[in-house]
């Protein structure tokens, strides 16, 4: 697989007064009926999966763990959650269930993605473990996964385990049945994700909709789409998003996956900006899927990051979008 070490073009701006404080270059691709239809970048650039990787990862336990898991539940494996009441209560009854322990649970520590929503138990200082991660509900459907094939829950995390194992198979039939290599490497919650060119990251996206969707990842798309509030929670996007009905998935460090069916064709488009800035990815995101749906989101339906404020709350600035490379984007999809 060839790395590419492409800058995108300049597509935002933030200004403070009437100076341009940041600018960020960032690269947006599209992909329909499993063609390049639209760049703004480089399509080739090869970048990790993070945790747009999760649906795929959940296809897998979801195909191998039978009825182990509710649609809902099968929403929050896919999930970056918030790590809300809501979220650890869902984690805390699968474990109870299953007869599995968290303390097996392995991964490190983060800073709360959205600080202000409701935590069980209050968070003490700025970071989040536990079932608050936001990695946790793709770490319980592996340990679920580990059971069912008769490894050891508690080791679900090592690599060489059938659980892994099964993960990596799956990530390479999907990569192949979209022509495309595919690189492992080591996510931020220290189990695997992979790597991809954005075009083919975009290809294997549009799997999920469409009348030819796997029906495994058909299980996944719409446990995502009719609980979006799983995937993510209060104040997010991404929750925002999967509620007009298009799959959406954000994977740090900036990158944002979108996948819908236009004029009856699957389509995918995924965003990356090149200095990893997850707030940039999300409006980004977001700016498109107001182009795609015809109107623009509400200030209540997430915590919306494009005014500069200072300390006492006075807007001082704002972010700008690059419309203009956008609508050439979305003016390129079918219909």
């Amino acid at each position: 697989m060839a790395r590419s070490e492409s800058v995108g073009p300049l597509l935002v701006e933030v200004t403070r007064g009437p100076v341009a404080e940041n600018r960020y270059t960032a690269h947006v691709v599209a992909v329909c009926d499993q063609k390049l239809v639209a760049s703004a970048g480089d399509p080739g650039l090869v970048n990790p999966m993070r945790s747009t990787a999760k649906p795929f990862i959940a296809s897998v336990i979801a195909e191998h763990t039978g009825d182990a898991l509710s649609q809902e539940e099968l929403a929050l494996v896919s999930s970056s959650h918030n790590g809300e009441k809501y979220h650890t209560r869902l984690l805390q009854a699968i474990l109870g269930r299953q007869g599995l322990d968290k303390a097996w649970l392995c991964f490190g520590s983060h800073a709360a993605i959205e600080p202000s929503v409701e935590f069980e138990p209050p968070l003490q200082g700025p970071l989040v473990a536990g079932l608050q991660n936001n990695c946790s509900g793709k770490h319980v459907g592996l340990m679920i996964l580990a059971k069912a094939m008769g490894q050891d829950p508690a080791s679900y995390a090592d690599p060489t385990g059938p659980a892994l194992a099964l993960v990596r198979t799956r990530m390479e039939s999907l990569a192949g049945s979209v022509h495309s290599p595919v690189l492992e490497m080591t996510d931020g919650c220290g189990v695997p994700t992979f790597g991809l060119t954005l075009e083919n990251m975009a290809r294997l996206y549009s799997l999920l909709v469409g009348s030819a969707t796997p029906p495994w990842l058909r299980l996944v798309q719409e446990s995502m789409l009719r609980y979006p509030y799983a995937i993510a929670g209060e104040g997010r996007i991404a929750t925002a998003i999967l509620r007009t009905g298009i799959v959406a998935k954000d994977g740090f460090d900036g990158l944002f996956a979108l996948a819908f069916e236009r004029a009856g064709s699957p389509c995918a488009v995924i965003v990356k900006v090149d200095s990893g800035s997850d707030l940039v990815a999300r409006e980004i995101a977001a700016r498109i899927v107001e182009m795609l749906v015809g109107k623009s989101f509400e200030p209540t339906d997430y915590n919306r990051s494009r005014v500069v404020r200072n300390q006492l709350g006075t807007q001082v600035g704002e972010m700008t979008l690059d419309d203009g490379v956008l609508e050439q984007i979305v003016s390129a999809l079918p219909g």
